[in-house]
């Protein structure tokens, strides 16, 4: 395979694909290329040396292209994790899986209790399959070390290089069903399945943060068609000028809420407006409400806490915008939820369209009661989804995009605008972040335990 040589003077030296896509950093480590769809070895990295990359098939080699302009993929779960509080969290699960196959034997159970404990049955019980395949291999590596040396000894170097090789495998085996343990440790959010519903509203800079919110939901949208999802437009009002005041977005697809649950907040742009004509820099501001859209059986409205008001609907539609209340307005007394809308020329439909908008705002007040008792959501602030929390940061004169949550910068505005590789290596590292923060969530009561 031929190889790109670089010389690099900074400490710490990356691998991108030639698309732009982090690879990896550790040095002598083979990782795989989501773009190529073939690994790429990294032969010799160190600070102010010599970084030798190829990829393993032939007359094919990697581009290097400036690093400012991509962002790093996340890094394994499971190197923030001491591979001895997983085993002492082991024999806690254990014994929870036995309490649990104890209590369902007996008799007095109901059908609702039965379903639940058969369920945390099966996720203790892939935990524990986990663990004991750690538990084997880890006693293959303890027989290829005393192996490594006995060799070592004779001078066999070729059953030498042969027994690094399968200990060099099993170890990073039991790293990956660590990983594989960690993604089972994490409870499930039951946003991550749903569908949401993506509000977006312009706030401080008049015009400017109206055409801001109009890239904001392009960028959403198109990142929704990059991965599958389908996008409806269920209400949205746009400025005579140019861009959007206000527009909610369905979208459903899999794993959508997982993906979006953290863009909730507020976005700041910081550019020179086209209306500008002394060049000066005008920092304006949208918000971002992500909330997950329940079923009719999650979420009872009793009708008699509704109010609904009917209007003429406004903007463009003829004369039967004029002639018709198509508009509903609809107002949930005991919270004081008012929602509205006038996107369909039927008012049932319009109706329709506005009782599931206040579903989905009475499941999200639900949730966020639940959230908040989880430290680890509180600590990144990703999970409140509130729109007083400024998240991210688009400047302009600097071409990057900063999200202030774990933070990272991403340079290239108008790549990361187009709502695909970009934005999803940002939103990636969110979850990432969030997942290792709940797994130290969890394990917390073990480490404390295990310090008494």
């Amino acid at each position: 395979a031929s190889l790109t040589r670089r010389r690099a003077a900074v400490s710490c030296l990356r691998v991108f694909s030639r698309q732009g896509i982090f690879l990896r950093q550790p040095l002598r480590k083979t990782e795989p290329c989501r773009t190529l769809q073939t690994a790429v070895a990294v032969r010799r990295c160190g600070s102010r040396g010599t970084l030798q990359t190829a990829h393993l098939w032939p007359r094919s080699t990697v581009a290097l292209p400036d690093r400012r302009h991509f962002a790093t993929l996340p890094e394994k779960d499971s190197a923030a994790v001491d591979p001895k509080l997983l085993l002492k969290y082991f024999q806690v699960v254990a014994k929870e899986l036995r309490d649990v196959e104890t209590e369902l034997l007996r008799r007095s159970l109901d059908a609702k209790r039965t379903k639940e404990l058969n369920e945390k049955v099966a996720r203790l019980s892939g935990i524990v399959r986990l663990f004991e395949k750690v538990n084997t291999l880890r006693k293959e590596v303890d027989g290829l070390k005393d192996l490594e040396k006995d060799f070592a000894r004779t001078g066999d170097n070729e059953m030498l290089t042969m027994a690094l090789d399968d200990l060099k495998n099993c170890e990073s085996e039991i790293q990956d069903i660590y990983d594989q343990i960690l993604e089972q440790i994490v409870p499930p959010d039951p946003v991550d399945s749903s569908e949401v519903l993506l509000e977006l509203t312009a706030g401080v800079g008049g015009q400017e943060a109206m055409l801001f919110t109009g890239d904001i939901m392009e960028m959403y949208m198109h990142y929704c068609r990059w991965k599958g999802w389908t996008c409806t437009p269920l209400d949205y009002e746009t400025a005579d000028q140019g861009g959007v005041r206000h527009a909610s977005l369905s979208i459903g697809g899999r794993d959508v809420g997982k993906f979006l649950k953290f863009e909730s907040g507020v976005h700041r742009v910081q550019r020179v407006p086209a209306t500008e004509k002394s060049g000066r820099i005008h920092t304006s501001t949208m918000a971002v409400a992500v909330m997950p859209m329940p079923s009719e059986v999650e979420v009872d409205v009793n009708p008699k806490d509704l109010v609904m008001k009917t209007k003429k609907a406004s903007g463009p539609g003829g004369q039967h915008v004029n002639k018709t209340e198509s508009a509903v307005q609809i107002l949930h007394t005991p919270t004081g939820i008012m929602v509205e809308s006038s996107k369909e020329r039927s008012q049932l439909m319009n109706k329709d369209i506005a009782l599931r908008i206040l579903r989905a705002k009475l499941y999200q007040m639900e949730l966020e009661k639940q959230l908040s008792q989880h430290s680890a959501q509180r600590k990144l602030q990703v999970g409140s989804r509130g729109r007083s929390e400024k998240i991210r940061t688009y400047n302009y004169a600097q071409d990057r995009v900063t999200d202030h949550r774990i933070p990272i910068t991403v340079h290239n505005i108008a790549e990361f605008l187009q709502g695909e590789e970009l934005l999803d290596n940002v939103i990636q590292r969110l979850l990432q972040e969030s997942r290792k923060e709940i797994v130290l969530e969890v394990l917390q009561p073990v480490a404390n335990e295990e310090r008494k």
